[in-house]
């Protein structure tokens, strides 16, 4: 007998009727676009309504929604830098009530000879003249008049005299991290006679956002990766706690956040992120602190670039490792602010992921991790530490939850010993192990799992023994790993 989906039986009216069912339909292997989500304050300027997930498709939007030179703004623009492909969206937070940071820069001396000052402002590069003969005062106007007119920097210029003052355009604490410097590169220097360009930080930023109510605005929506414009313990655990409960098997709308981190030294870093000793530092798993000292791009900037790197090549395989991949638009530090092998190789077993100076002075992903150390018990634990696992796995979830909901909605259940006709919607045990040896082959034709026998050998499918309309089921898959490293010996010979 065979079970159709909508022909009801019984039917005597001469007819000839064909239903079409769809379940069959799709031969190639169910895939998984990526969606992203920046979180991020905006301005009083940006049209965007607070807590509201808005698609954003361009960095002329993003400026108009969050406002010229929010952190939303310099977020998006990172972003966009490396990835103008993948479907994002955007949240914001309204300035919280506090402070917006200031800094102050104060030329000295009256130029003896041409050249220039050269201004970073969060990484970008501004080249002001100087004229022989110019005073502090008129240098600094210049100076202000130069940096007024570019787009989309993160302050405002302000100041009178000799000092240039820059206000972050936004209140809060996230304004602290946006750099002011002069003259980073060895060919830059002050014309003669001008004896100093200063910059110090006269007011900290202060006050904190609703990022509560921010994640809020997504729990029912699914992001695969989130560009997180903070990194405090204060807002990564609302972040991780989250994340948590969306990777439920209740819910299963999961992802990964990603979040920048410029530390003074080592120490520094595994105080906050290393849960392995004192098990007083974070232990996330679905959160990526990703650490680069010394950079003049703001923290939140270089999440947001890698979220648009790790959106693009993860949803081309999710396994296949980020190492040496470029992270456009983000500054790389002076050689005296980078971390060495060494240093980076503590950070990487403290829970910490790594970016690194690659050749031609450009920034590389060097291996993403989330801060996930040690399991509930305390004991080491590397389950969930590299981004790739995680995000493998979240393939494999999705791919095989696609699979059996759009194959098998309304099947029946019965043992192996029943005998069944032909033709029917139904499920056995046996039936079920063949299809999901069947997946395993198509995830090992992809190259994201190995070990076939092994994968037979631990397959465990069963009816409920309490509950006769349920199916349980154990897979084991074994994951492909990453190269990460080729150790070799030459035995010379003389």
């Amino acid at each position: 007998m065979v079970t159709f989906l909508s022909i009801p039986t019984g039917l005597r009216t001469p007819t000839v009727a064909i239903e079409v069912d769809p379940r069959f339909a799709q031969q190639s292997i169910a895939t998984k676009a990526y969606t992203l989500l920046v979180v991020a304050q905006k301005i009083a300027a940006g049209t965007i309504v607070a807590d509201t997930p808005t698609t954003i498709t361009s960095f002329g939007q993003a400026r108009t929604l969050f406002g010229e030179g929010s952190q939303g703004a310099g977020m998006f623009e990172a972003l966009f830098e490396n990835n103008t492909f993948t479907t994002v969206k955007g949240v914001a937070m309204a300035d919280p009530a506090g402070t917006a940071m200031v800094k102050t820069l104060t030329i000295a001396g009256t130029a003896t000879e041409s050249g220039a000052v050269v201004v970073y402002v969060a990484g970008r590069r501004i080249s002001i003249a100087v004229a022989s003969g110019d005073a502090a005062s008129a240098i600094a106007g210049n100076i202000r008049t130069a940096i007024g007119n570019v787009t989309n920097l993160p302050i405002a210029i302000t100041g009178a005299a000799a000092d240039v003052i820059f206000t972050a355009r936004g209140t809060g604490t996230y304004g602290n991290q946006i750099k002011v410097s002069v003259n980073l590169n060895e060919d830059e220097e002050l014309p003669a006679g001008v004896s100093s360009a200063t910059v110090a930080d006269t007011t900290a930023g202060a006050g904190e956002p609703a990022w509560a109510s921010a994640l809020t605005a997504v729990e029912e929506e699914q992001y695969d990766l989130i560009g997180w414009g903070d990194s405090t313990d204060t807002s990564l655990a609302l972040l991780e706690a989250h994340l948590v409960t969306k990777f439920g098997p209740l819910v299963q709308k999961d992802g990964v956040g990603f979040f920048g981190a410029d530390r003074a030294d080592v120490n520094t870093y595994q105080t906050q992120f290393d849960s392995k000793d004192s098990g007083a530092g974070r232990n996330d798993k679905h959160v990526s602190p990703v650490s680069l000292r010394g950079s003049e791009t703001p923290e939140y900037e270089i999440a947001a670039a890698v979220v648009g790197v790790v959106g693009l090549q993860g949803a081309i395989d999710p396994a296949r490792p980020f190492q040496t991949l470029q992270v456009a638009g983000i500054r790389a530090p002076a050689l005296a602010d980078q971390f060495n092998d060494g240093e980076r190789n503590t950070l990487l077993n403290s829970g910490v992921g790594t970016l690194k100076v690659g050749p031609g002075n450009v920034v590389q992903i060097e291996r993403l991790q989330t801060s996930y150390q040690v399991n509930s018990a305390g004991a080491n634990d590397t389950a969930f530490t590299d981004v790739n696992v995680l995000l493998t796995l979240l393939f494999l979830r999705f791919n095989l939850r696609t699979l059996l909901a759009v194959k098998f909605p309304r099947h029946k259940l019965a043992s192996d010993e029943a005998k069944i006709a032909p033709g029917q919607d139904i499920m056995t045990p046996s039936i079920m192990r063949a299809e999901l040896v069947a997946w395993f082959d198509d995830m090992e034709t992809l190259g994201l799992v190995e070990d076939r026998d092994t994968f037979k050998a631990g397959l465990v499918v069963e009816i409920n023994p309490s509950d006769p309309n349920v199916l349980d089921i154990i897979v084991g898959p074994d994951f492909v790993n990453q190269l990460r490293v080729i150790r070799a010996a030459i035995q010379f010979r003389l």
